[in-house]
């Protein structure tokens, strides 16, 4: 989800798990500022290359923004939250991540932004959690996303064997 900043309002759910484009629930859902999009789309992306459902936002989306955000937040089995100052600063993104710990999703930490110490609200609610730096990794992205590519799975592992048991 976009924060503020984007006037267009751009939101689409990507989906690649099945042939039904309106079966979206259990899919992992990409949080992040509008000024981290490049990285933030890598990692939606390389989910959506290896078989994960995502939502991301990448078109321009019709009806209420915080209608379709609340509904991804709603049947996400994973967020994945990019973690940048810009995000901290942004009422939809705060919005979108304080609705998401309260229906106690399973959230990911992504270090989107290089430097940023999250703090305030974002900080309490990163806590003592762990965040994931794909793009830190001396052998490149593809090798640095292991770690939060194994991370996700479990937690959708989880939430599917909740749902079906």
């Amino acid at each position: 989800f976009s924060d503020d900043n984007n006037n267009n309002n751009n939101n689409n759910n990507l989906n690649n798990n099945n042939n039904n484009n309106n079966d979206t629930k259990g899919h992992i859902m990409i949080s992040y500022s509008w000024s981290q999009k490049d990285r933030m789309r890598q990692i939606g992306f390389h989910f959506k290359s290896i078989g994960f459902p995502i939502w991301l936002d990448v078109e321009q989306m019709e009806g209420s923004v915080l209608e379709k955000m609340s509904e991804a937040i709603e049947e996400a089995s994973v967020i994945i939250i990019g973690l940048s100052s810009a995000y901290s600063q942004s009422q939809a993104c705060r919005t979108e991540a304080e609705y998401a710990y309260r229906l106690k999703r399973n959230l990911v930490f992504v270090m989107a932004e290089d430097g940023y110490v999250p703090k305030g609200w974002l900080g309490a609610l990163l806590g003592n959690k762990l965040y994931y730096n794909p793009w830190e990794s001396s052998n490149g992205f593809e090798n640095g996303v292991i770690e939060l590519v194994k991370i996700t799975s479990k937690f959708a592992q989880q939430n599917n064997n909740n749902n079906n048991g």
